[in-house]
């Protein structure tokens, strides 16, 4: 009996140590070069869209850009988060955290430019750098709700 226990409690106890969250830091690193795919990915389907499909510039940046959200979103939910499965109602969330620091971004670029007098790439790579910090934040603690370590595998 005890080596029929022994036996099937060994994969459960790997199955949730596969499935625990990383730490804070972990998931702050693993958060931020999902970023930067993230602007791989925007910089590919822009040009697809915009330069070969012949769309629109608006149209192809707003397309890419909701793109490299959702993709973004994917990886995050399961790498950097650890989710076993993804929910519309997190994918919603992290939608409208990223436009909001999209726009938090854009406000940063102009104030920097406008009032302080920085150029706009250092003024860009200030506001980059606040708003994925902000956008991380957010998405610890409101998106996924992380609190530590301690979170449910199925988030």
């Amino acid at each position: 009996m005890e080596a029929l226990e022994r036996r099937t409690s060994r994969p459960v106890a790997a199955a949730a140590l596969r499935h625990r969250r990383p730490p804070l830091a972990s998931r702050f690193t693993r958060f931020a070069a999902v970023g930067g795919l993230g602007v791989v990915v925007n910089s590919v389907s822009l040009t697809l869209l915009y330069d070969v499909a012949r769309l629109q510039l608006v149209v192809a940046s707003a397309a890419s850009t909701e793109i490299a959200i959702i993709v973004n979103f994917l990886l995050d939910d399961r790498w950097t988060f650890g989710c076993r499965s993804w929910r519309f109602s997190r994918l919603a969330k992290f939608n409208l955290a990223s436009l909001t620091t999209l726009l938090v971004t854009v406000a940063m670029v102009s104030l920097l430019t406008t009032r302080v007098g920085l150029h706009y790439l250092w003024a860009n790579l200030a506001a980059i750098a606040m708003a994925g910090a902000l956008n991380f934040v957010t998405s610890a603690t409101w998106v996924w709700g992380a609190r530590g370590a301690e979170l449910s595998r199925d988030c």
